[in-house]
């Protein structure tokens, strides 16, 4: 109330502006490592998804060679398969035309028999007609 205007801020009003700074220092401070320890555990997690990540790369591309080799074993048992077959068929053919000989042969051999029965029994009785003619 003397009437002066001053520009100045007063002192315990400096005081109290400079204790707030200092509080809202410490809680920017506190949130400023919150941050920094939320940043270092995003850091690690993006780190261990990293790592998964090339692990999970690396089984595709194992599992990728195992596709490619079983296609290509496919590819080449399908071809033996065809050879077998084909062979199969040559060897079914062969076999039938053996066992068409072969009946062949036992209708000879049949008739070859009744042949030589029937001469034995002419023999038998050649040979009774001459022992009793003795």
């Amino acid at each position: 109330e003397t009437g002066e205007i001053t520009t100045e801020m007063p002192r315990i009003l400096q005081f109290s502006t400079q204790v707030q700074l200092i509080g809202q220092m410490e809680e920017d401070r506190t949130k400023l490592e919150k941050a920094q320890r939320k940043a270092k555990e995003m850091e690690t997690a993006r780190r261990k998804l990293e790592v998964k990540m090339n692990h999970s790369t690396r089984e595709i591309a194992s599992l990728t060679r195992v596709v490619r080799s079983w296609e290509s074993t496919s590819v080449t048992l399908r071809k033996i398969v065809q050879v077998y077959g084909g062979q199969m068929a040559k060897t079914e053919r062969r076999l039938q035309h053996a066992l068409s000989q072969l009946e062949k042969l036992q209708t000879n051999v049949e008739h070859q028999k009744k042949n030589v029965d029937a001469l034995c029994v002419d023999m038998n009785v050649k040979i009774e007609n001459i022992t009793e003619q003795k």
